[in-house]
């Protein structure tokens, strides 16, 4: 989540570096005749190193409006892109197989939206016996006011809407298809349910078929929030899961059949363990010291 409060500080500071560099570069082109790209690379990048600049297209043959409407299109993909490398990243810690890959990524991107009507059952067969050993973490998770699994339905379909959005921005010519149009109502339709998720909803304009997509940068800033609070609600789901974390000790009992002698030297003790952990066909332990001291406990390790 810290990405995504790193792109927005990215973003809002290259916005408002933009609309400084317009005014700067307005001055510069009433003040001096027959102003070229070399004059403006000497004047604006050269400190930088750079053998050219794209200010003067950027900026000279631009509107201010269309420059900020391609500002906040990468601000849209640059969330995303954060959003879907957490995915990637979680379903890679929990080593799944690339069917269940699959599985996860239609929850966690809402493609089918089913899915979040009850997240809880669906999770349990996705992540099966793979457990992150992380209770902190769920415990910091399910405590905070943005763990919210009741509402990721709502939120999944804000997901869907900008999503097609960016889609359209990406693939269509930057204007909607009637996927797009779906996804946005339907989003529409479920905003009588928002209330209690953010202080309001990220706002998307009607769309018909064909008309030109636009997103604003409160838009794309809402949607972040909704971001992290799918993140924040999910991580707090699989890492809690007392159901897996039993599976799992099941699985690695069911390997090692009796119980596992330690080193008695302390530094090879642990190394020890997460090899026989990892060669039991589970992911390596976030927490090895505390699985450890628990299966120590229940007579698995001694």
């Amino acid at each position: 989540m810290e990405r995504l409060a790193e792109s927005h500080d990215f973003f809002a500071g290259s916005e408002v570096a933009l609309w400084n560099l317009r005014w700067q570069m307005a001055g510069f082109s009433s003040m001096s005749k027959g102003v070229t790209q070399p004059l403006i690379s000497a004047k604006f990048a050269d400190h930088l190193g750079r053998k050219g600049s794209n200010a003067y297209s950027l900026i000279l043959q631009r509107s201010w409006k269309e420059s900020e409407a391609t500002l906040n299109q990468m601000r849209l993909l640059s969330v995303f892109s954060i959003y879907e490398a957490w995915a990637d990243e979680t379903s890679q810690e929990l080593g799944l197989s690339a069917s269940k890959h699959s599985k996860w990524k239609d929850l966690v991107q809402a493609k089918r939206p089913a899915l979040l009507s009850a997240p809880r059952r669906s999770i349990g067969p996705i992540i099966g016996p793979n457990y992150r050993q992380m209770a902190d973490v769920a415990r910091r998770c399910r405590s905070s006011s943005i763990y919210m699994p009741s509402r990721l339905a709502t939120l999944g379909l804000c997901y869907r809407a900008f999503k097609e959005l960016r889609n359209a921005m990406a693939h269509a010519g930057g204007t909607a298809t009637l996927r797009t149009v779906t996804a946005v109502n339907n989003y529409h339709s479920a905003l009588k349910y928002w209330k209690g998720i953010t202080k309001s909803p990220p706002a998307i304009g009607s769309l018909s078929v064909g008309d030109v997509v636009e997103v604003s940068d409160y838009s794309v800033v809402g949607l972040a929030e909704v971001l992290r609070i799918q993140i924040f609600t999910f991580d707090g789901m699989v890492s809690g899961s007392r159901a897996a974390y039993d599976a799992s000790v099941a699985h690695f009992q069911s390997q090692i059949r009796t119980p596992m002698r330690l080193p008695t030297n302390p530094s090879r003790r642990e190394a020890s363990f997460v090899r026989a952990w990892r060669a039991a066909a589970l992911p390596a332990p976030v927490k090895a010291p505390r699985l450890m001291h628990d299966l120590i406990a229940r007579g698995l390790l001694v």
